[in-house]
């Protein structure tokens, strides 16, 4: 259905919907016709009075347009007259199996896909590769200064005995379930971009004229969108970073239309409606105060999953926010093929405002389960490189960890 040619959007993809039922393809009577200046369209009958309606995104005025219909013949001339002609004897080239199905959300996937693409086939990976080695030596000289080996023994150290210990968190009120989790490696201004200090969309970034420099070769993925995004587009125009932006609870149309029409004018980043999730279901997700007991089963993937289909090698920063989620998420991550060389996330305690994060993702998530999360990460490499308390919510706190290989020889 989805198809492109000389590296422009261009399709026709003509199929059967039964609203009471959901897509349904039926073979018999499914058409494919090909038009120049049409990014996605979607013809269906609409069951409830029979009316035939194809829709299409039009880069050029970035808008969803639709007109009705009586047969596919009709439909052909009806696109003519507005100046959309029949395609002839052109070459055409399918796009990914993993496009959404849907008329707001497939233009802005497809866009990024063969932005991609085309900067995959043109870009220089021995400069890249020299460009993250000149990197690594530099923040591992860093890391292994006598101050900063100190500091990861002090922070093993309070982890194990947080892990073995069982003491009351709050009998000094000043404490939190964070207190014997601490940065142990500090990083100067040369190797690190600090975060604004409150736990927002502004979060301290490694690296960051690594990743300017790597442009195209840069991979971000972010998770928890809530349809604002302003770390994804600050990631993709002012570093030039692929960004992929997860998030399957965006259900609202009106709003989400609103969100994708915002960042519509940049080509390197894409939503797709998919939530980053271990090996469960969607029943385990059914909460009435993010309403997702609606969500497809097919919109649930694990990070290895997404990276092959989406044909990425590596992943520079993976950030997310998804209000106890995450603790599901990083356990995924962990079991992994794939390690995201950052991760930059917001951690959620059983102190957490109920209000905002659901009691049973949290349960038991105190001091003690904090410290496994994080030795757990200290042996895979990770070291915490930041650390920003919730002004306004004691049970939660933002983290930023960079990932050593090298150092998981060292524990």
């Amino acid at each position: 259905g989805i198809f492109l040619q000389d590296g422009n959007p261009l399709v026709m993809y003509c199929r059967v919907f039964d609203v009471g039922k959901g897509v349904q393809f039926d073979p018999s009577v499914e058409r494919t016709y090909w038009f120049d200046r049409v990014s996605y369209v979607d013809a269906s009958t609409e069951a409830c009075n029979s009316t035939n309606v194809a829709y299409w995104y039009d880069f050029n005025s970035s808008s969803k347009k639709s007109i009705t219909y009586v047969d596919f013949e009709s439909l052909k001339l009806k696109l003519q007259r507005l100046g959309i002609e029949p395609s002839s004897n052109k070459k055409l080239s399918p796009g990914p199996e993993w496009l959404s199905r849907s008329h707001m959300i497939c233009p802005q996937e497809l866009r990024q896909w063969e932005w991609e693409k085309s900067n995959r086939l043109a870009a220089d990976n021995s400069t890249a590769d020299s460009m993250r080695s000149e990197f690594r030596k530099k923040i591992l000289t860093a890391v292994l200064e006598d101050k900063n080996k100190q500091l990861a023994g002090t922070a093993e150290e309070l982890l194990k005995r947080s892990m073995a210990g069982n003491s009351s968190v709050f009998k000094d009120r000043k404490r939190t379930v964070f207190d014997d989790v601490i940065v142990s490696v500090e990083l100067g201004s040369n190797l690190m971009e600090s975060g604004d200090g409150n736990g927002q969309d502004k979060k301290a970034i490694v690296g960051s004229t690594l990743l300017q420099g790597l442009k195209e070769n840069c991979v971000v993925y972010e998770a928890g969108i809530d349809y604002n995004d302003e770390y994804g587009i600050e990631m993709a125009t002012k570093f030039g970073c692929s960004v992929h932006a997860f998030d399957c609870s965006l259900l609202d149309a009106t709003r989400l239309e609103d969100y994708l029409e915002r960042q519509g004018h940049i080509k390197n980043l894409a939503f797709h409606p998919w939530c980053l999730a271990s090996e469960i279901t969607p029943a385990s997700y059914k909460l009435e105060m993010y309403q997702l007991g609606d969500v497809q089963q097919d919109y649930f993937h694990t990070l290895d999953n997404i990276t092959e289909r989406l044909g990425h090698k590596d992943v520079d920063v993976m950030k997310f926010d998804i209000e106890g989620y995450e603790w599901d998420l990083l356990e995924n991550i962990m079991r992994g093929k794939r390690l995201p060389m950052q991760i930059a996330f917001e951690l959620h305690s059983r102190f957490s405002n109920p209000k905002f994060v659901p009691k049973q993702l949290v349960a038991g998530k105190g001091r003690a389960a904090v410290a496994r999360l994080f030795y757990s990460l200290f042996l895979l490499g990770y070291r915490v490189v930041s650390k920003e308390l919730n002004n306004g919510d004691r049970g939660c706190a933002e983290f930023v960890m960079y990932r050593f290989p090298e150092l998981q020889s060292y524990v």
